[in-house]
């Protein structure tokens, strides 16, 4: 797998370090394993926002559509 770099605040850093460190039950070895599942969490809920809301509109559209006739 091939990565990319990003930058974060370094407070922001310290503070899942601490967070992290200080709860290993939470399971992250790393601030890096951290960021990753957080990213990936909130691209899987913003992905069934989206498909919800195109869902949505799709039935406004229908619903607009069958008034028509």
């Amino acid at each position: 797998m091939r990565y990319k770099a990003v930058q974060i605040p370094e407070e922001m850093f310290e503070k899942i370090k601490e967070l992290i460190e200080g709860n290993p039950g939470l399971g992250y070895p790393s601030v890096r394993s951290f960021i990753e599942d957080a990213v990936y969490r909130h691209v899987r809920q913003l992905n069934k926002v989206i498909h919800l809301l195109k869902e949505n509109t799709n039935e406004r559209y229908c619903e607009k559509e069958g008034s028509n006739s």
